[in-house]
């Protein structure tokens, strides 16, 4: 049990309401989540470094890729990794492959990286 009144709204409003969180959010309670985004935005400049352009590659078929892919993710974990909210190396592949997946949308709509 914990007092709502002391947490961000962000918090109570969120899916992700573990007791872990609420660890986390108590060593940090005003800067958590710019902690968070600041990991984030990290993930997504290395992951556009890593595959730049507007060919983005896919992962299934693609051996030589998905090495690159991993090796992404090991090098970011140990800058980008929070353990406590389940943010470690897994929750870096999601993150990458969901900054891969919108630049993978968005040139379908026609935007240029090049």
């Amino acid at each position: 049990y914990f007092d709502t009144a002391k947490y961000h709204p962000i918090l109570l409003a969120s899916r992700i309401n573990t007791a872990a969180f609420i660890t986390v959010l108590k060593l940090h309670p005003t800067n958590f989540f710019f902690f968070l985004f600041i990991r984030q935005t990290r993930i997504r400049r290395a992951t556009e470094n890593e595959f730049p352009g507007n060919s983005i590659p896919t992962f299934r078929s693609n051996p030589e890729a998905r090495k690159r892919l991993d090796k992404l993710v090991k090098q970011l974990a140990n800058s980008c990794s929070i353990e406590e909210v389940n943010f470690g190396e897994e929750g870096i592949r999601s993150h990458t492959m969901s900054v891969l997946n919108e630049r993978r949308r968005m040139v379908t709509l026609g935007y240029n990286y090049e």
